[in-house]
């Protein structure tokens, strides 16, 4: 449907929950780094465990849906976030199958576990109803050495570390968007960052080829 460029888009992240996660184990065949002048490339079968997330179109909707008003609240100077929401839904449901999922071995480093354990912390946010801050130490060595961690702020660095989005330029909607001959750079990336690029169809919160070429036009 879409992909996004070496990063997960905010609202995909949204889709999911830890729980949706699944493994499994293939043979892949993978080319060795041995050269033979004039013959095919050699080859090898490597066992290669692959994960992802994997929902039904109906549930994933109604994991985004129901992520809203927390990622609302962690990117409240932003934006609101239901157009992008409304779009991505609408954009699923156009697409055929039943399921939904992520080919997160596009995006993420399959051996690098730290990427995995921000995408857990993540996940596992949107099934937080509270944002309130850790309390402060009582005793007085504990307020000396010690600082509160504030989960928001925490969960909030997760997703930008995730999805690239910039906090200091607004989430605008993406009704309209390529119509505003003031959009910049950085408006563009966070689109792309909240919600991804097409792929293999048109997508709606990207322009159409005549929209398109006349953002060309204004930035050349």
């Amino acid at each position: 449907m879409a992909e996004g460029i070496c990063r997960i888009p905010l609202l995909w992240i949204a889709l999911f929950r830890w729980s949706d996660m699944r493994c499994q184990t293939l043979a892949v065949r993978q080319f060795t780094n041995r050269r033979q002048t004039g013959l095919a490339p050699p080859s090898e079968l490597v066992q290669l465990e692959y994960r992802a997330p994997f929902a039904m179109k109906e549930t994933a909707i109604a994991q985004l849906n129901a992520s809203l008003p927390h990622l609302n609240r962690l990117f409240s100077e932003c934006g609101i976030l239901d157009d992008h929401a409304s779009m991505l839904c609408d954009a699923i449901n156009k697409t055929p199958g039943r399921f939904v999922t992520l080919e997160i071995d596009e995006i993420l480093e399959r051996e690098n576990e730290a990427d995995f354990a921000i995408l857990h912390k993540a996940m596992t946010f949107l099934d937080e109803p509270l944002l309130a801050p850790t309390p402060i130490p009582s005793s007085f060595f504990s307020r000396l050495f010690s600082r509160p961690k504030d989960p928001t702020a925490l969960a909030r660095r997760e997703f930008v570390s995730l999805s690239g989005v910039k906090p200091k330029y607004p989430f605008r909607s993406p009704i309209g968007f390529w119509d505003d001959p003031d959009i910049n750079q950085d408006e563009m990336l966070n689109l792309s960052a909240l919600l991804g690029t097409q792929l293999f169809r048109p997508v709606p919160w990207e322009p159409t080829e005549h929209q398109a070429d006349g953002v060309e036009d204004d930035e050349g």
